[in-house]
């Protein structure tokens, strides 16, 4: 038996009920497509939910099917080598390598990631090399819970449902009950992970072509996915997935955590810090304040981002007041006032007010102002070192593919070369005509990488220009440097 069967099991996490699980969404390749995800939000968006968070959870498939996750991963590596952030598997599979060959035969044929099967053990192996960042987790079937989210979506007449657009894009009552079915039965049927390449092909033999009707249902899906993963794993959400009012989930909101700190001028320095910049300061004790001054405040105010933002800048205020003035009563009363002014609920303002004095009197420190003096002071380098890193691992990458490409096809062309060389040994044996068919397939062969770099833009011919110039090498860099700035 391996030694991940026999290592950490995620109950072993969950037993900590200190410990705020949080299910990282924005690393799952769907959700980066349809959300038009960057590898840079992508990144600011882990470090601030590292801030968040006990543990951060990912899929391991994750890991294999984007580029983005996969380079998020390396640039933050000590966040997954240390256990703050660890990749899971299902317990009754050996280890992540076990995990890509079930992917591999579970996948529908259009899941494109999966054909290359050198690749994606490659990267399992990877994956077991990465210090203490794996968890086994209950063998439940997401796919099965989602189906279940699914069923529950086609019958609903709520809007941004998927029940609500296709009443909306069939007209005709007995056609969407007819559709509805159909749905729902070959969900229940399924044999295979329910992705959207295995429930594509049903929207289209439905009828459902149209385009922005396929964008909602990929969404929904990534959301149903989201969900049903944190339901599973008893974790949190690092965003909300309905469009109804925000929820418990919005405390590890890195959208909602990114704007507050905005508002306190420090959200760029934040996430410029390097992983042991971040770690330090998550280890603080004005941080820890801070936190649990922010988590109190969401559940103070219903978890209504609309009195949450202002909220945060009113307590920084009532702090500098504070300060000069102390526990006036009076005081007190007419900032209550001003909240109230605001549009803002007093009554559960006044918890969060109460919390504030009680941390000045007990600490000695305030939750905000204090926090954001310590940011504010800290010497704190720009993130140039972490692009570097980056800019490197894709600067690999490339090459690796650069050589890769131009090993194989020049394959090609001496297979084609050497087949023209065979006349000799056609006349010797009296095969002068299968000399046609002889120089036909040699004819194929040799050009093939032509062909190839024709329909690929001159790919092929820019790899050969990369490993013999210096000048494309500078090219390709500060293209990757771009790309990656952007």
């Amino acid at each position: 038996m391996s030694k991940y069967v026999e290592g950490r099991h995620l109950s072993e996490l969950q037993a900590d009920k200190t410990n705020q699980i949080v299910f990282w969404t924005r690393g799952n390749f769907p959700t980066q497509q349809v959300e038009g995800l960057t590898e840079k939000i992508v990144l600011e968006n882990f470090k601030l939910l590292y801030l968040l968070s006990g543990t951060i959870l990912a899929s391991t498939s994750y890991y294999f099917e984007s580029p983005i996750t996969q380079s998020v991963t390396l640039v933050l590596k000590d966040f997954f080598e240390d256990g703050s952030a660890v990749f899971f598997f299902d317990e009754d599979l050996d280890g992540p390598t076990d995990h890509a060959k079930s992917k591999i035969a579970k996948s529908p044929d259009g899941t494109t990631v999966y054909k290359d099967r050198k690749k994606i053990l490659s990267d399992a192996k990877k994956l077991e090399n990465l210090g203490d960042s794996l968890v086994r987790r209950e063998n439940v079937s997401i796919s099965d819970k989602m189906v279940g989210l699914w069923i529950e979506d086609i019958l609903s007449t709520d809007n941004y449902s998927i029940g609500f657009y296709i009443n909306k894009e069939i007209t005709i009552q007995y056609q969407q009950e007819a559709i509805k079915t159909k749905l729902i039965e070959f969900a229940k049927r399924r044999d295979k992970d329910f992705v959207w390449e295995f429930i594509q092909p049903t929207l289209i033999s439905c009828g459902l072509t149209n385009e922005k009707f396929h964008i909602m249902a990929r969404k929904r899906l990534s959301q149903m996915y989201s969900l049903a993963t944190a339901r599973t794993l008893s974790a949190s959400l690092d965003k909300k997935v309905s469009y109804s009012q925000i929820n418990q989930d919005s405390k590890h909101d890195t959208y909602l955590f990114s704007i507050c700190l905005n508002q306190l001028g420090i959200l760029d320095k934040i996430l410029a810090m390097r992983p042991n910049e971040l770690k330090a300061l998550k280890n603080s004790t004005e941080f820890g304040i801070f936190r649990n001054c922010y988590f109190k405040l969401i559940d103070d105010l219903s978890y209504d981002p609309s009195s949450i933002l202002p909220g945060i800048s009113l307590i920084s205020t009532f702090e500098e007041s504070y300060a000069q003035k102390g526990s006036d009563a009076f005081f007190v009363q007419n900032f209550l006032d001003l909240v109230e002014k605001c549009h803002l609920p007093k009554e559960k303002f006044q918890n969060s007010i109460d919390e504030i004095k009680n941390i000045i009197e007990k600490f000695n420190i305030f939750a905000v102002n204090k926090f954001v003096e310590k940011v504010k002071s800290s010497n704190f380098d720009n993130n140039s070192k972490e692009k570097e890193e980056l800019v490197f691992y894709k600067l690999k990458e490339y090459k690796q593919t650069a050589i890769k490409n131009v090993i194989f096809y020049s394959l090609f062309l001496l297979a084609g070369a050497f087949i023209f060389s065979l006349d000799r040994f056609f006349d010797e044996f009296s095969w002068k005509n299968l000399r046609y068919v002889k120089n036909f397939a040699g004819s194929v062969i040799f050009f093939i990488p032509f062909i190839r770099s024709f329909f690929n833009h001159g790919q092929l011919a820019k790899y050969f220009l990369f490993l013999i110039s210096k000048k494309e090498q500078k090219r390709i860099r500060i293209e990757i440097t771009n790309n990656i700035s952007n």
